[in-house]
């Protein structure tokens, strides 16, 4: 399958400076369209990774890069992309974390790459976006729910009259498969993912969904009734891979990409519908390991299988026997899994790896509940008759299926745990046993599953492509053929690999199983930071011992009396600032405190944004950047896309640094360190810390977003100064600081950020 005369075998590029000369050519037209001729060359960072990536793509090798904010890095890779589509007709998967990026690659950055493509190779480049198949509008689907709204079995084009009759504004409730709304967002829902043209999906929908409707219009790949679909003309999710598998750049999301790492299943590379890649690149690289081990991730309780068996019953009565059968064998398994955390007093924030308890005899009725299930599917499956809904239920059913057989099943790389849950029963909160899996080591999942392909004859690919039309005894059939498969018998290829990010850790290239160091780009925005502060308090000795405690000797920080001297602090910087600002805090509970001593203050008198807007986080982004006087307040969801330069956001406030609390994955992680040389004390400050200074430097990174940018961040966290009494270690401190180092000044003294702050609004 590989093209001739390409090396079959990923090296990493090798380190040394690059001749700025070669192929800039390409990149420089590429900036020339993006900015409409106002510059005709790329910055020196941006050449300098373009052909680095240029490299990579021509040797077939890896690059591991970090190119900090203003680098330019979607031009950067689209042109060696777009020009191995030109020379070598190769093909690309370009995978990004955000949807704003994806946006912008669509866009902005591809048809400006396209354009100067066109002009040096006189060839036509395509490119498509690859999203999950339920994104899409079903157009079935849509028709059946919309004719259980009108209450008829009217033709396709009198439904759409009928709907385009019931005003928008019409507030009646009204339910369809369950999934309660009003008749106005129904009928206007339905009305336009009938007359959309191209291939609607979720992202473009113009009618605001406040709970689960989407589920109305859309439909999952294995209810797809592909080519026996009387609306077949009218497919959106086929249409939109179709598109995909013409195009030479195919953009994707790295949640597509983290359930083929994750489970193993060919989504993208090796997918027989989208045709062969030889390269992948992946920008805001640095969240693909964590997004394959949450992929990867299972977690059962009893009533998690209560609820799903209940749904069964009521959709598909027919299964009422196997569902009662259902019921028991989970209330068996999770009444012995209770006394067991009991008899070895298991504590609320404690768990017992189940790895390192060979008597743990439960797993034997987890198989049973996984035998249960397997005859709830089968019947609904058999019955011809059967719903939408019901149809949808299986999807859940095999899921729930796959997370037992996770946790069921010893594997390497993988921790296996029983603790102890607080769940909602009945509206009421109690304490409920819990079994749960995590992959640990990732490395080798991405390795076999995305950085490389299938070669000729891949039995693989072949039984993977059996599974869209499998039912549901010969889906386990073959889901237990590829866990099976033997490496040696299935050789695979690899692909070019390409990941960049602004922000990555150092531990990043082993956790993603590539081979090169990281490899970075200085920052164009330096004169940028250098007019710049950061603000890390040293408060007096009276003011710690508000918000420390005494432990074994020594002064520690209190998160909960934290809290409120923060918010005298946020009080006084953004007063000072007149708003402009963004307030991140480590948990949710602390975000929604300082939004609320934000709107209670009579001196802060500008508007006060969350990002749980009701009408959706990015609707709060946009009228934050809109009043550009106005204050957003939220956690990590704001740490990334979130791109307002100028004057909207000059006070970036981060409360402590957010760090993770212990949990038996990041405990897995450190261990394995620990079982690979690393002492204690290190290996913690190479998890912990250090995905915590990620988030850290993707905070502080929202302040500069352009050369004319300047500001002030502040980290309200004492813990950061050497010199104070509860000061975290050596190493811990060196990796929270090293993403404030380019800050020009640096503050210890509230007074003196006031100061600051004035002196520059002065300017």
């Amino acid at each position: 399958m590989g093209c001739g005369g390409r090396r079959m075998s990923a090296q990493p590029v090798e380190s040394h400076e690059p001749d700025l000369d070669r192929g800039v050519s390409l990149l420089g037209r590429a900036v020339w369209h993006a900015t409409n001729g106002a510059a005709n060359a790329p910055r020196e960072a941006q050449g300098k990774l373009s052909l680095w990536i240029s490299l990579a793509l021509e040797s077939n090798g890896q690059l591991v890069g970090k190119a900090p904010t203003g680098s330019g890095k979607g031009l950067a890779y689209l042109t060696p992309a777009f020009e191995r589509a030109a020379v070598a007709g190769e093909r690309t998967v370009v995978s990004t974390e955000g949807l704003a990026l994806q946006r912008q690659l669509l866009l902005k950055d591809s048809p400006a790459v396209a354009a100067a493509t066109k002009e040096l190779h006189g060839k036509d480049v395509k490119t498509a976006v690859l999203k999950g198949f339920s994104n899409y509008v079903c157009a079935r689907t849509t028709l059946e729910s919309a004719r259980i709204l009108l209450n008829t079995e009217e033709s396709l084009q009198k439904v759409i009259d009928q709907l385009a009759n019931i005003s928008a504004l019409d507030f009646s409730p009204a339910t369809v498969r369950s999934v309660q709304s009003t008749r106005g967002t129904l009928a206007a829902l339905f009305h336009w993912a009938l007359t959309a043209t191209g291939t609607p999906d979720a992202d473009e929908c113009p009618v605001e969904l406040p709970g689960n409707e989407w589920e109305l219009v859309s439909t999952t790949s294995s209810n797809c009734a592909g080519e026996k679909c009387p609306l077949f003309s009218m497919c959106s999710p086929l249409k939109a891979r179709e598109e995909c598998a013409e195009a030479s750049i195919v953009i994707t999301n790295h949640h597509m990409l983290a359930i083929q790492a994750g489970r193993g299943i060919p989504v993208v590379i090796d997918n027989m519908n989208l045709g062969e890649f030889h390269h992948i690149i992946i920008d805001e690289a640095h969240s693909l390991p964590s997004l394959v081990r949450d992929r990867g991730s299972a977690s059962l309780t009893f009533d998690r299988i209560r609820r799903l068996a209940d749904r069964c019953a009521d959709v598909a009565p027919y299964t009422r026997t196997s569902v009662e059968q259902l019921i028991k064998a989970a209330q068996f398994a999770f009444t012995d899994v209770g006394e067991w955390l009991r008899e070895n007093k298991v504590g609320d924030s404690e768990e017992l790896r189940i790895d390192e308890h060979p008597d743990f005899q439960e797993l034997d009725h987890l198989l049973a509940i996984n035998d249960a299930l397997k005859s709830v599917r089968t019947r609904i499956s058999e019955n011809k008759a059967a719903t939408e809904e019901a149809r949808r239920l299986l999807e859940r059913l095999e899921s729930l299926s796959d997370d037992i057989a996770t946790i069921a099943f010893e594997a390497p790389g993988v921790a296996r745990w029983a603790a102890w849950k607080i769940v909602e029963v009945d509206g009421e909160t109690q304490r409920a046993p819990t079994v749960a899996a995590s992959p640990v080591d990732v490395s080798g999942k991405l390795r076999f599953n995305l950085w490389t392909r299938a070669g000729e004859g891949s039995t693989k690919v072949s039984l993977a492509s059996e599974l869209e039309d499998a039912d549901p005894e010969s889906r386990d059939e073959i889901m237990d053929m590829l866990d099976n498969l033997d490496d040696e018998d299935d050789p695979r290829e690899p692909l070019s690999v390409v990941a960049v990010s602004a922000t990555l850790s150092p531990e990043y290239p082993r956790e993603a199983g590539l081979r090169p160091p990281i490899r970075e780009v200085p920052s164009p925005l330096t004169p940028a930071y250098e007019r710049s502060a950061v603000y890390v308090p040293q408060p007096p000795k009276h003011e710690l011992q508000r918000i420390g405690v005494e432990r074994y000797g020594k002064l520690k920080l209190d998160t909960k009396l934290h809290v409120e001297w923060a918010i005298e602090q946020i009080l006084t910087l953004v007063e000072a600032n007149q708003g402009s600002a963004m307030v991140i805090a480590a948990t949710t509970g602390n975000a929604q405190r300082y939004a609320e001593a934000l709107r209670l203050d009579e001196r802060i008198a500008q508007t006060v944004h969350t990002q749980w807007d009701p009408k959706g986080r990015a609707a709060a982004v946009d009228a934050w950047k809109a009043d550009t006087s106005s204050i957003i307040v939220g956690t990590k969801s704001l740490m990334t896309g979130v791109d307002a330069p100028g004057e909207t956001n000059t006070l970036v406030i981060l409360d402590r640094p957010p760090r993770s609390p212990l949990n038996p994955v990041d405990k897995a992680r450190v261990q394995m360190l620990i079982d690979r040389g690393e002492n204690k004390f290190s290996a913690d400050a190479k998890i912990y810390a250090a995905d915590a200074a990620v988030l850290i430097e993707q905070t502080v990174g929202r302040l500069i977003r352009s050369i004319n940018d300047s500001g002030l961040v502040a980290v309200l966290d004492p813990r950061l100064n050497p010199r104070s009494p509860m000061a975290y270690g050596t190493l811990t401190r060196t990796i929270y600081n090293k993403p404030l180092k380019e800050y020009g000044t640096r503050i210890t003294n509230l007074d003196a950020a006031v100061d600051w702050i004035k002196e520059r609004g002065d300017a």
